[in-house]
C-alpha cells in the first residue's frame, strides 16, 4: 500500500488550481459547446467570470496539464490518491510527448 504524500494532496487539493483549469477550459475551443450553453441560459461571459465557471473536460487531461505545469510529479498526483491510475497514466503519457 503505497503512502500519501500529504503535502502534494493538499496542494493538488489546491481549488483555485482546478478552478484555473476549468476556466481555460471553458474560454478554449473545447468549451465551445459549454459557452453555447451558458449564453443560451442567459449567462454572460462577465457573469461567468464574476463567479469563476469554467468546464472540465472528460479526460481529465486539461487539469493534469495544469497540475504539470506547477511542478506535479506523476507519482505525486497517484500517491496523493486523488487521480484515479488511468488519468496518471495519462498524464505521464503527455508528459512524455511534450
Amino acid at each position: 500500500m503505497r503512502r500519501r504524500d500529504a503535502s502534494a494532496v493538499r496542494r493538488i487539493s489546491d481549488p483555485e488550481l482546478a478552478q484555473e483549469a476549468f476556466r481555460e477550459q471553458l474560454a478554449s475551443p473545447a468549451g465551445t459547446e459549454a459557452r453555447r450553453y451558458l449564453d443560451k441560459r442567459g449567462v454572460s461571459p462577465e457573469v461567468s467570470a464574476q463567479f469563476g465557471l469554467g468546464y472540465a473536460e472528460r479526460s481529465g487531461r486539461a487539469l493534469l496539464r495544469l497540475l504539470e505545469k506547477h511542478g506535479f510529479t506523476a507519482e505525486q498526483l497517484e500517491n496523493s490518491g486523488l487521480l484515479a491510475g488511468a488519468k496518471t497514466a495519462a498524464f505521464t503519457t503527455a508528459s512524455a510527448t511534450g
